[in-house]
């Protein structure tokens, strides 16, 4: 019986049916009576089969994709018997249910909202409103459907981006939130087996100003011009020097987080999940200019008219760079200087929740500080 190219639909109000064309030409149609695509996707098979039988015959049946599929695992003892004491349950994923036609019915939401369920279960939290709006961006200029997707289809699509006069940075971000989306659905088993196609199409960006570093040029000519600047915006780019911060690990803290006491100051943006804060010993200077200051920093537009009076090929990330070129000039222990910049590496699994001793890591900081100290 011939069928529409896409059986498995979706109605304005979210909820999923089938349809398929009859023998004499008339549109059939079955609701789902759901609004999740994935059990959409596992009812849509028996739906397209009591739709044939609407018009040929036998009766219906009760939803059997509501029934979670499971298959037994049973051992073989020594003597050739079945160990059925031993016997264990697996559950059959969606991939081996699915039907390459039903997947083909897919779309981009659907595979979005299967990377969120991945998300929760993993992380126990949704994606952010945030994500779903840049995703819809991302849906939304794309040309092209789950089902259709290729390489050359990819390059097409991020050509036309170009041709619209996109910046890389936004290309790229387009480009590989459906990247990730996909791959999310790879490894869930939704789209088990296949190769993901966007990993045969660069679509990355490289902005050659952020990876500028700092020169000692930059520091000596930095210090000269800073001593009439406002202290707020002094202390910030200090602050970057001194300890190779980001620019938003220092803007986005208060005075609780630093302790003038024990000489430390403790900032935890951007580490992974679950890991706790530094707290990083800070240069005598540092610790003097925090005593009495207000915590008022001075906004990020400023930070950066600053810069290109020093040069202009500068961005405030180009002081973190400089730090990390320092720390291996003066033989700094490379793991402690990754721990200091609050980088997440392979081989330094557990040392965010060891940490570091206060002591260890001021020994080794010193070297950087006292370099800097030159150029003053």
């Amino acid at each position: 019986m011939p069928r529409p190219k896409k059986p498995l639909k979706q109605r304005a109000s979210g909820v999923w049916f089938v349809q398929i064309t009859g023998p004499n030409g008339q549109r059939l149609t079955k609701s789902l009576e759901t609004k999740d695509s994935m059990q959409a996707a596992a009812r849509a098979a028996q739906a397209l089969e009591e739709l044939d039988v609407q018009a040929f015959g036998p009766p219906q049946q009760k939803w059997r994709a509501d029934t979670p599929g499971t298959e037994w695992d049973i051992p073989t003892l020594p003597d050739g018997s079945n160990d059925y004491a031993n016997a264990k349950a697996r559950a059959i994923t969606a991939s081996e249910v699915l039907e390459p036609e039903q997947l083909r019915g897919m779309t981009w939401l659907d595979l979005a909202r299967e990377a969120e369920q991945r998300k929760r279960r993993r992380e126990g939290t949704p994606y952010s409103d945030g994500w779903h709006k840049d995703l819809q961006q991302s849906i939304k200029s794309c040309p092209f459907n789950p089902e259709e997707i290729t390489p050359q289809l990819i390059r097409d699509w991020i050509m036309q981006l170009e041709g619209k006069g996109l910046a890389g940075k936004t290309i790229e971000l387009r480009v590989g939130r459906l990247a990730a989306v996909y791959n999310a659905c790879i490894k869930t088993g939704l789209l088990a087996g296949r190769a993901n196609p966007f990993l045969q199409v660069d679509f990355q960006s490289f902005a050659q100003n952020h990876l500028e570093t700092a020169l000692e040029e930059d520091y000596r000519k930095f210090f000269e011009l800073s001593s009439t600047w406002p202290r707020e915006q002094r202390l910030v780019h200090e602050m970057q020097i001194y300890m190779g911060f980001r620019v938003s690990e220092v803007v986005g803290t208060d005075r609780s987080a630093f302790d003038p006491e024990a000489g430390t100051f403790t900032t935890g943006v951007k580490l992974r999940r679950g890991e706790p804060k530094r707290t990083l010993p800070l240069p005598p200077s540092l610790v003097q200019e925090l005593k009495d200051f207000n915590f008022d920093w001075c906004k990020a537009g400023v930070i950066n008219k600053r810069l290109k009076l020093i040069r202009p090929e500068l961005s405030s990330h180009s002081w973190r760079h400089g730090w990390k070129r320092l720390s291996r000039d003066v033989g700094m222990d490379s793991v402690k200087g990754e721990f200091f910049l609050g980088h997440s590496l392979r081989g330094m699994e557990g040392v965010y929740g060891d940490g570091y001793s206060t002591e260890s890591l001021r020994e080794c900081a010193e070297k950087v500080w006292q370099r800097v100290d030159t150029w003053r």
